[in-house]
């Protein structure tokens, strides 16, 4: 090969690959190095090896240009519509029993109080727990050293392995 054979090889060689992500270029450069034997298959090798992932890269690119193109609305926005296209509260009522949603209202003048742990019975009750394994349970919560084990058959165990139920919505 002359040295402007070599020039015009290398110019053009560089005028493809410049575009290459560099960790598809370095990827198609080790293949490359193992498998070519003449510095005119070198460019045509790389260009093999990473097809399949450069051009999955230029479509994600593409995708998301689109996206940054399309029109977006706000999802905060309110949607605009024609106030005549509301339902009544009785239209509302019957297509939530048509549907099988339950048309009970909550009550919001509970008077509620200070929000307390659960007690011994609570945990048995909802969570099933035996005596023993409830007392640690709450002894755990309080931060109280665990209660004595009344039972030599039932084992009260560590209180972190309790697990503890979930509480009902009241």
């Amino acid at each position: 090969m002359s040295e402007e054979d070599r020039e015009e090889w290398y110019l053009g060689a560089v005028g493809q690959l410049r575009s290459l992500p560099a960790d598809l270029f370095e990827r198609g450069i080790e293949v490359a190095g193992r498998y070519c034997d003449h510095p005119a298959k070198i460019v045509p090798t790389i260009m093999r090896e990473i097809e399949r992932p450069w051009a999955e890269r230029q479509r994600q690119r593409d995708d998301i240009a689109a996206r940054l193109r399309a029109p977006s609305r706000n999802p905060w926005d309110p949607t605009p519509f024609d106030p005549a296209d509301r339902c009544s509260g009785e239209e509302a009522r019957t297509i939530m029993e048509e549907c099988g949603i339950s048309t009970r209202t909550a009550k919001r003048d509970i008077p509620r109080g200070q929000p307390t742990l659960p007690t011994v019975e609570f945990y048995m009750e909802v969570g099933g727990l035996t005596r023993e394994r409830a007392e640690a349970a709450v002894s755990a919560l309080r931060g109280l050293p665990l209660p004595r084990q009344r039972d030599a058959a039932v084992p009260v165990g560590r209180a972190t392995s309790v697990p503890l139920p979930r509480q009902r919505p009241v």
